[in-house]
């Protein structure tokens, strides 16, 4: 059944069947949720939007190499969360299923905010969210994201020797793909490509 779960006083956690829809607009006002935030490959349809609620989506891929770093997708979200919340709003930040990709964008806000490394931030959002499994892609990088200081600048990327060889592992996997099956490798390259080569953010606001 799906669930909102309250992570703090104004940030709370679902899944995609909690924030869109008639159904979703009562439950969505019980828990004064004025900004949502969509981790997934695409958007929330705009008819299917609640009146009243803005809806922002960042691309992202439940996949293990999936880049959250290079690409801006944690520095864009945790931008987005705190805004929201400095604005006095509610939060509802969602993915899929709620268990892997929103609770790891969850739980890097938590670690920005009061300085938690990576296992701590995810021990207090399972306290709260006990369905959560974050892959093991998004388990590294969050443990990198403590290593750069909670703060992602160009240079920070370039000096991080964390990152550059978890990104160098993710490329000989990639190859390794390719040479054991390139027509598969060929067919799933859309899905193994988002937020990694081009380093730019991707973000779409619908008020």
């Amino acid at each position: 059944m799906p669930m909102i779960d309250k992570i703090l006083d104004q940030l709370f956690l679902s899944g995609a069947l909690d924030v869109y829809g008639e159904a979703a607009g009562e439950k969505l006002q019980s828990y004064k949720i004025s900004h949502v935030l969509t981790l997934s490959i695409s958007p929330i349809p705009e008819e299917r939007q609640v009146d009243g609620v803005s809806y922002t989506f960042v691309q992202m891929a439940d996949n293990a190499a999936q880049d959250l770093i290079g690409t801006n997708i944690i520095t864009d979200a945790i931008i987005l969360i705190d805004q929201a919340l400095k604005d006095g709003g509610n939060v509802l930040v969602h993915s899929e299923e709620g268990n892997s990709r929103a609770p790891t964008i969850v739980a890097a806000f938590l670690m920005q905010k009061f300085k938690w490394n990576a296992e701590k931030a995810l021990t207090y959002v399972k306290m709260k969210r006990p369905t959560i499994n974050p892959n093991k892609g998004f388990n590294e990088q969050l443990r990198i994201f403590a290593t750069m200081h909670f703060h992602i600048a160009p240079r920070d990327i370039v000096c991080s020797s964390e990152y550059r060889s978890w990104r160098a592992q993710q490329a000989n996997k990639n190859l390794e793909s390719y040479m054991v099956s390139p027509r598969e490798h060929h067919w799933n390259a859309p899905h193994h490509r988002h937020h990694q080569d081009d380093g730019l953010p991707h973000v779409f606001i619908s008020e």
